[in-house]
């Protein structure tokens, strides 16, 4: 490590592991300045809390937010979803992401992509807008804006939405759309 007193700012390479009480941060070298508490990476990194594990080439954590913003090569995963993204806001304590360009979200039940959005990896609530996309087995919902609940099987669609069935060979168009997923309708 390389502190500089003046600056307040700390460079540390070779293994770098960096712990608070809500996450573990690995990486090869991090820029530290003790002024904005903010910490960079440029060269990957792996950041696991209780909830999710996440990795980037690039990010920034925020200490007093306890926030990731992570950029290229976005992962953030568990046992029962995966977030694949170019820019994330991540949020240790609460597991909320927001993203900001092209993503996909999958779990064992679905594949979702948008291009702007939010996602909660613990209630599997998300919002997504902007060219945004769910299929479920073989059927399809966009809009302009998708609402979906992974724990209740629903899905709701407004603006622009197109629901296609290729099973049914059905394609359903108009400004609103509900999906349940459990009662097949």
């Amino acid at each position: 490590a390389k502190y500089n007193g003046n600056t307040q700012k700390v460079i540390s390479w070779g293994s770098v592991v960096l712990k608070d009480p809500s996450m573990q941060l690995e990486t090869d070298t991090l820029h530290f300045d003790r002024a904005s508490q903010e910490m960079m990476y440029n060269c990957s990194a792996k950041i696991t809390d209780d909830n999710n594990q996440l990795e980037s080439k690039n990010g920034v954590y925020a200490s007093i937010e306890k926030k990731f913003t992570a950029t290229t090569n976005v992962v953030v995963y568990n046992p029962k979803n995966k977030l694949e993204s170019t820019h994330l806001d991540y949020y240790t304590e609460s597991g909320q992401s927001y993203f900001f360009g092209p993503s996909k979200i999958t779990t064992n039940q679905s594949i979702a992509i948008a291009k702007k959005g939010f996602y909660d990896t613990k209630t599997g609530t998300s919002r997504l807008v902007k060219d945004a996309k769910i299929f479920y087995n073989n059927r399809t919902l966009s809009g302009d804006s998708i609402y979906s609940d992974k724990n209740k099987g629903f899905a709701s669609s407004t603006g622009h939405v197109v629901m296609t069935d290729t099973i049914n060979q059905t394609i359903i168009k108009g400004g609103y759309a509900e999906f349940f997923r459990n009662q097949d309708s």
